[in-house]
């Protein structure tokens, strides 16, 4: 409790000017110590922290490794006459590596001891191939086709073969990365040393198809 003990000697207008700075002072260390949390939008205080420790605007989520196999049917025909099919088949291992653009819009907010968490869309790199490791094999031939033109249209066709793969991934993929986010933003919580860390973190991607509250991370 303040108690003033002499009315100081301040002429009118010196007197308010004073006064209103003294408030401002108080009001602005207040903020600062109460509010530090707050003091930046959370979002844009999480991307700017995903950045500078990544180095990069993509947030690496998941990555996905695999044996893929590809399959391609070419049918034919002379002069109107169908000819046996041939069929052929590429093996290879595959890596998948999934991102978040912290370029694009997030979602952060705190309610009740929760987290809430709002993602862009997954999205994945090219698929990178072993091609050390990549083979191909006829599955089924013909004596009246070679199987040589049929195998590089298959080996053009590998690029959006895979991409397709890959996005069919997207489901499996999704548990992963909500895992990962919220890794990253409890380290980001720690970081900007809140004054109280959430019980929860609850991470959805916008892109999701319901939006029913997922099971949360907890620590």
């Amino acid at each position: 409790m303040l108690s003033f003990v002499r009315r100081p000697s301040f002429s009118r207008g010196c007197g308010a000017a004073a006064l209103l700075a003294l408030i401002l002072t108080a009001l602005g260390a207040a903020f600062f110590l109460g509010l530090r949390f707050s003091a930046r939008h959370p979002a844009e205080s999480f991307v700017a922290y995903a950045t500078r420790l990544n180095g990069t605007t993509r947030l690496q989520v998941a990555t996905l490794r695999s044996v893929e196999v590809f399959r391609l049917g070419d049918p034919a025909s002379l002069l109107g006459i169908p000819l046996p099919e041939v069929i052929v088949e590429a093996r290879a291992p595959v890596e998948t590596t999934w991102y978040l653009d912290l370029d694009a819009r997030w979602e952060v907010r705190r309610r009740n001891g929760v987290l809430e968490i709002t993602a862009p869309p997954l999205q994945f790199n090219t698929p990178a191939f072993d091609v050390a490791r990549l083979e191909y094999r006829t599955v089924k031939s013909s004596l009246w086709r070679r199987e040589t033109p049929v195998v590089e249209k298959l080996r053009a066709a590998l690029g959006p073969m895979a991409r397709r793969a890959a996005a069919a991934q997207l489901p499996q993929v999704r548990d992963t990365a909500r895992a990962q986010v919220a890794l990253f933003v409890r380290a980001w919580i720690l970081q900007e040393n809140a004054a109280r860390e959430p019980e929860i973190i609850q991470v959805r991607f916008i892109d999701e198809p319901s939006l029913l509250p997922h099971a949360p991370a907890r620590e």
